[in-house]
């Protein structure tokens, strides 16, 4: 995410003066409705977001990629694998 910030900025024309980084969502969500600054963050529907204002970030375009990962050698729970079928099956 860190990356993408610094190139997010950068397209915008400035570069962040950053004083702390945090890679859990609550906690940095926490902190800025604390008043202790702004933050790019992923959209979650679970975080509180009744003191902070969100503003959706359409240009530039800003995409992050994720993936599908398991133990390929171990059988994994019934529902694990409908888990994981469902999501291969959704992303095709």
């Amino acid at each position: 995410m860190r990356t993408l910030t610094d190139r997010l900025c950068g397209l915008a024309g400035f570069a962040p003066k950053i004083k702390f980084e945090g890679d859990d969502v609550a906690t940095v969500s926490v902190l800025v409705s604390s008043g202790l600054g702004v933050t790019l963050i992923p959209f979650f529907t679970g975080i509180d977001s009744s003191k902070i204002k969100r503003l959706h970030v359409t240009e530039p375009l800003c995409k992050r990629e994720i993936g599908l990962a398991w133990v390929e050698d171990r059988t994994l729970s019934p529902s694990a694998e409908l888990f994981r079928t469902f999501i291969i099956e959704q992303f095709r």
